[in-house]
C-alpha cells in the first residue's frame, strides 16, 4: 500500500501583485500492489493564486500488469478540468502502455487517445505513439 499526501506552496515575496495569493499544488493519491498487479489513484489541484476563479483539477487512475520479469501492461486514466470561461471541456487522456525489459535495454510503447486538448472542444482530439528507450549500465 502506498500512500501520497502533499503540498507545494510558491510564495511570492512582498513585491508581489496585489490581489494575488501564493500558487499551491495540492496532491492525495492511494496504490496498491497485488501480486501482478497494481492499481493506484491520484488527484491533484492547481490554484495559481489569482483572484479569478482559476483551478486546475487533475484525476488519474492507473492500473498495470506484470506478465512476466521482462512484459509488463499498463492502462492510465487522466481527466483535468480547468475553471474559467475560456475552457469549455474537460481534457480526458487515455493511455495504453507495453513495455519489454531485454536486459540492460528496456523499450516501452505507448498509445494515447486525447479528448478536448488544453480543456477546449474547439482545439479538437489527438491520438499519440510513443517508443521509449531506457538503457542501463
Amino acid at each position: 500500500l502506498g500512500v501520497q499526501l502533499g503540498r507545494q506552496t510558491e510564495t511570492q515575496g512582498e513585491e508581489s501583485v496585489a490581489d494575488v495569493d501564493d500558487p499551491t499544488l495540492d496532491k492525495m493519491g492511494i496504490s496498491y500492489n497485488f501480486g501482478q498487479f497494481a492499481v493506484g489513484a491520484q488527484t491533484q489541484r492547481y490554484d495559481d493564486g489569482t483572484a479569478t476563479d482559476s483551478d486546475t483539477d487533475t484525476k488519474t487512475y492507473a492500473v498495470t500488469f506484470a506478465a512476466s520479469d521482462q512484459l509488463s501492461l499498463g492502462l492510465r486514466y487522466h481527466e483535468t478540468d480547468k475553471d474559467g470561461s475560456a475552457y469549455t471541456a474537460d481534457e480526458e487522456i487515455t493511455v495504453l502502455e507495453v513495455g519489454y525489459n531485454f536486459g540492460g535495454l528496456g523499450v516501452e510503447l505507448a498509445y494515447a487517445d486525447i479528448e478536448n486538448i488544453g480543456g477546449k472542444s474547439a482545439q479538437g482530439d489527438a491520438e499519440v505513439f510513443q517508443i521509449r528507450t531506457r538503457a542501463k549500465f
